[in-house]
């Protein structure tokens, strides 16, 4: 089975697609527009849809996103470009999300790479984020520390993605047994999380919001043995949790972890 993402072009709007695919140097604004459109669409799916049932589709889509970006030229093409980062980064994230780590790896280090050459500060710490989300299910508590801490640092991001960054990496210094530098790192989120109060998320990372935090919060606590503490903070993250997205398939793990909290 392959799922499309809904649609969101019109047959005119294909018809461009489809010319710009053949004639790249004569991107336009509006096809740009229409690409990141089919992407955002396409992340969305994600929070209802296996990614099992989406690689499918979206193995030839980046691909052929990634070919027009490389030969577009004008105005247009540093907005394509970015356009293609963040597809590189939706790809690996599809990847790690089913489990086939080795190419998640592969394809979230070229989104980094990607991602620095259009100087995105959001798109190169949502790519570390990803492959900190790969080294936590290969168990790596190094890889967790080493690609979250990567991202807390990298210039240009949002705070919403610093507290999850930040949290995350406590996370991976918990199972550590580093107690103390989990609590720093926790303690230093909690301060970012003020400044977050009035904060939007970058439409890469729709998803992020305070209380979405509070689901690695919880995963860090209940890695430090407070399960009392792990369980409060993980039902709150999946109690509010929007509706689109309380049966997403990266859900499954905050579910398990309230559960061995004893929630």
């Amino acid at each position: 089975m392959v799922v499309d993402a809904p649609a969101v072009t019109t047959p005119d709007d294909d018809d461009r697609i489809a010319y710009v695919v053949d004639h790249p140097s004569r991107l336009d604004a509006r096809t740009v527009e229409l690409l990141a459109d089919a992407l955002a669409a396409q992340r969305r799916l994600d929070d209802a849809v296996a990614a099992r049932l989406m690689l499918p589709a979206a193995v030839p889509q980046c691909r052929a996103v990634q070919e027009v970006a490389a030969q577009a030229r004008g105005p247009h093409a540093p907005a394509l470009h970015e356009v293609a980062a963040e597809w590189t980064q939706f790809l690996g994230w599809l990847y790690a999300e089913d489990g086939r780590h080795g190419k998640a790896v592969r394809a979230l280090t070229e989104a980094a790479d990607q991602a620095d050459a259009v100087a995105s500060g959001v798109l190169a710490a949502q790519a570390e984020n990803f492959l900190g989300y790969v080294q936590r299910h290969r168990r790596n508590p190094r890889g967790i520390v080493r690609h979250f801490l990567a991202a807390y640092h990298t210039p240009g991001s949002t705070v919403l993605q610093r507290i999850g960054d930040g949290v995350q990496a406590a996370h991976g210094y918990a199972l550590l047994g580093d107690r103390a530098a989990a609590v720093r790192l926790l303690a230093e989120a909690s301060d970012l999380v003020e400044q977050a109060e009035s904060a939007s998320a970058p439409p890469s990372a729709y998803w992020l919001t305070p209380t979405f935090g509070r689901m690695n919060i919880g995963l860090a606590h209940l890695a430090l043995g407070e399960e009392t503490t792990a369980a409060d903070h993980l039902r709150a993250g999946l109690d509010n949790l929007p509706e689109d997205q309380r049966d997403a398939e990266w859900t499954t793990e905050y579910r398990q972890a309230l559960v061995a909290a004893g929630g």
